[in-house]
């Protein structure tokens, strides 16, 4: 937990911190919000208590009820960063791409992302030895933060991510998030300029 000048600035629990990834391919910085004391109470608490002899648990400072059932509900699953890792193209022997993508939390909400929390590797189609291939000879456009910039369904390559692909190595998209989150949904739209570049198989 952190304090400001004795007051706590962050949730009751404490912040978690994203473990490092074992690579040197990520910026792995990670953005810690604080939060005045006036808006402690806005933290959302998602951990189970006993309450008056009667499982339940808290959810923004109201007490929900936890209803008996036969069986146990699969568990979003919770944390801070996550891989796409692209194992095969739907036939192009040299490039992959997506147009984008989007994570929902457990509430069935957009997870919204910077342009910072996303990196690739291959990065793009700039990482090729001979460069880009605009025609003005300025760096190809399409890279990793155009993922996130929410202009998915679309046959514009401004608004891509295009990396070169070798048969028997992945292609991989990191997200990084700055607070734990529980993912119920990630919507990918594939790369449609040239449909034979889209990702056949994405492992999450």
């Amino acid at each position: 937990s952190i304090e400001v000048d004795g007051v706590p600035a962050t949730p009751p629990g404490g912040l978690s911190l994203r473990r490092a990834p074992g690579n040197s391919f990520l910026d792995y910085s990670q953005t810690l919000p604080l939060l005045p004391p006036a808006m402690l109470g806005g933290w959302t608490s998602l951990v189970s208590r006993e309450a008056g002899g009667g499982a339940g648990f808290t959810t923004a400072g109201r007490e929900m009820l936890a209803l008996g059932q036969d069986s146990d509900p699969p568990k979003l699953p919770v944390g801070l960063s996550i891989t796409l890792t692209m194992l095969a193209t739907l036939g192009d022997p040299h490039y992959i791409g997506l147009n984008g993508f989007q994570l929902y939390d457990h509430t069935g909400a957009a997870i919204p992302l910077r342009p910072d929390q996303v990196t690739a590797v291959p990065a793009n189609i700039n990482d090729i030895e001979w460069g880009g291939i605009d025609a003005d000879g300025s760096p190809d456009s399409r890279t990793a933060d155009k993922l996130v910039d929410g202009e998915n369904d679309t046959w514009d390559p401004e608004h891509m991510w295009l990396a070169p692909f070798t048969a028997g190595e992945a292609a991989k998209v990191f997200i990084l998030l700055d607070t734990p989150a529980a993912i119920s949904m990630i919507k990918i739209w594939n790369y449609s300029r040239t449909p034979s570049r889209g990702a056949a198989e994405v492992h999450v």
